[in-house]
C-alpha cells in the first residue's frame, strides 16, 4: 500500500486535496501517514485548524497534524486572505472547539502540539513514505536530511516555460518563499532527490465548477465546508476574468503523487533565476549533474508537461463518491 506524507498550507484547493487523500486513507486504499502544515495561504497555526477540521470531517482523527514554520525561510509571511478568505477556507469558519485536536496523536492525547519533524520521524517508523507538498517549500529546505529519506517527492509550485500567477514570471507557492524554492532546486541537484514539479502550465488547466460539487453530492458538515469554501473560490477566479470556476492546483499534485491519473513529464534541471523572486528556468545541465546522472542519480525535475483534464474529475467523483462524511 502507498504511504503518503503531506505538507499543506490549507487552503481552498488543499482542502479538496485533503478530502481526496483521507477519503482513500479511510477506504484502505492508501496510507496517509501524516499531514504537516506551513505557513502560506493563511498562518501555519489557522492552516493547523482547518487541515484538522478537514480531516476530522472526513472521518481521520487517526492521522496526526503537524506545525511547521512560522515565515518563510528569509522574508515575512505574505498570507492571502483575497483568494482564500481571511481564514484560508472562503466564506467557511472551522469551529472554535477544532484546535483542541491538535493535541492528538493518532488518537491518543499527549497534552502538546505535533511538530513537522515529529509527523516525519513517526511517518518513517513504519515503513518508506512518499512526499507531496502543495505549499511554500519552506519545511523541506529546512529539513534536506529528513526530506532525504522519503522516495519521491511531489511538489505543486513553479512555472516553467509559462506566465506566472503572482508575477509575470513566478507562481504564488515559489514567490511566498523563494529562498525555500531555490534551496530545494539546488538539493535536488546535489543529492538526486526524484522530484515531480506540478507547475502553472498544467495545474491550471484542472477546474471545478458548481455542477461538479452537485455531482460529487457531500452531504453534512462537509458538504458545507466544500460549497462554503468554493463559492469564495469561483467568485475570486471570476474576478480575475477566468469565469466562475476554480483552479485546483493541489487536488491534481496529490493525484500525480500517487499515480492516480495518467501524466506526461519531461527532465529538466532547474534552478532558481537571481534577482526575480520566485522565478525558476531551465538550467544548461552542468558537470556535476552529469556526474550524478552517470552513478545513477537524477539531477533532473520530472515536470509535469501533460494530463487530462477528465481523468481528474472522473477520478474525484470515483472517490468522493465512497466518503460518507462523519456528521
Amino acid at each position: 500500500m502507498r504511504r503518503l506524507v503531506a505538507d499543506v498550507d490549507t487552503g481552498i484547493d488543499d482542502m479538496l486535496a485533503l478530502i481526496y487523500l483521507a477519503t482513500r486513507h479511510r477506504a484502505g486504499e492508501i496510507e496517509l501517514a501524516g499531514v504537516t502544515t506551513i505557513a502560506g495561504n493563511t498562518t501555519v497555526d489557522q492552516v493547523a485548524v482547518n487541515t484538522r477540521w478537514v480531516l476530522d470531517l472526513c472521518g481521520c482523527s487517526d492521522v496526526p497534524v503537524g506545525l511547521g514554520p512560522t515565515a518563510p525561510v528569509c522574508l515575512p509571511l505574505t498570507t492571502t486572505p483575497e483568494t482564500h478568505g481571511d481564514d484560508g477556507l472562503g466564506y467557511a469558519r472551522p469551529p472554535r472547539e477544532v484546535s483542541e485536536g491538535l493535541l492528538v496523536d493518532c488518537g491518543e492525547p499527549t497534552g502538546r502540539v505535533l511538530t513537522t519533524t515529529d509527523v516525519w520521524e513517526a511517518a518513517f517508523r513504519h515503513g518508506p513514505a512518499d512526499f507531496v507538498a502543495t505549499g511554500p517549500l519552506t519545511s523541506v529546505a529546512m529539513n534536506p536530511e529528513l526530506v532525504s529519506r522519503f522516495d519521491s517527492l511531489t511538489v505543486m509550485g513553479g512555472a516553467v516555460d509559462y506566465r506566472g500567477n503572482t508575477t509575470p514570471t513566478a507562481e504564488w507557492n515559489f514567490w511566498v518563499d523563494p529562498d525555500a524554492a531555490a534551496m530545494t532546486l539546488n538539493e535536488t541537484r546535489q543529492r538526486g532527490w526524484d522530484v515531480t514539479l506540478c507547475h502553472l502550465g498544467v495545474t491550471e488547466t484542472i477546474l471545478v465548477t458548481p455542477d461538479d460539487i452537485a455531482r460529487w453530492g457531500l452531504p453534512g458538515e462537509l458538504g458545507t465546508l466544500v460549497k462554503d469554501a468554493l463559492r469564495f473560490y469561483f467568485e475570486f477566479h471570476d474576478n480575475e476574468g477566468i469565469g466562475y470556476c476554480a483552479q485546483v492546483h493541489d487536488l491534481l499534485a496529490v493525484m500525480v503523487a500517487l499515480g492516480a491519473v495518467s501524466y506526461g513529464t519531461v527532465d529538466k534541471v532547474l534552478a532558481a533565476v537571481p534577482d526575480d523572486r520566485g522565478a525558476i528556468t531551465t538550467a544548461t545541465p552542468a558537470d556535476e549533474d552529469r556526474e550524478h546522472v552517470a552513478h545513477g542519480k537524477s539531477a533532473m525535475v520530472h515536470v509535469l508537461d501533460s494530463v487530462d483534464p477528465d481523468d481528474v474529475r472522473a477520478e474525484t467523483q470515483r472517490t468522493f463518491a465512497t466518503l460518507t462524511p462523519t456528521r
